[in-house]
């Protein structure tokens, strides 16, 4: 999840970061301050939309940004979530199937041993 600077004023298009308080790798609460940025010579501090942890910062200390620029990338914890669940629902599908075609293998195993033992029958 690209992270930007958010609308600031009605006729603020442009901030400076003054501070940066994450970095990469820090996981993030909603609402948690990441930046602080000043326009017109106002400071604020820039709140992160979603929890996460930072994968990526695209602004340094003293760069000038524009409402829509990207400043930091999260990866969402729900994403983190359902690709785990994603791998165990793979898992556990591939563990079915391997299930489902020993059965099968058995079952002719089985089949066979029934033909022989009549064949056999039959030879007495």
């Amino acid at each position: 999840m690209k992270v930007p600077v958010p609308e600031i004023a009605e006729n603020v298009s442009e901030t400076e970061v003054l501070e940066l308080f994450v970095s990469v790798g820090d996981r993030v609460e909603a609402d948690q301050a990441v930046a602080e940025l000043e326009a017109d010579k106002a400071s604020f501090e820039m709140p992160c939309p979603a929890a996460g942890e930072v994968e990526a910062i695209h602004v340094e200390v003293g760069d000038e940004v524009s409402v829509g620029d990207v400043v930091l990338t999260l990866v969402d914890e729900d994403d983190d979530a359902d690709d785990q669940d994603e791998d165990e629902d793979s898992d556990a599908d591939a563990e079915e199937e391997a299930e489902e075609d020993a059965a099968e293998e058995n079952a002719d195993d089985a089949e066979e041993d029934a033909d022989d033992a009549e064949e056999d029958a039959d030879d007495e």
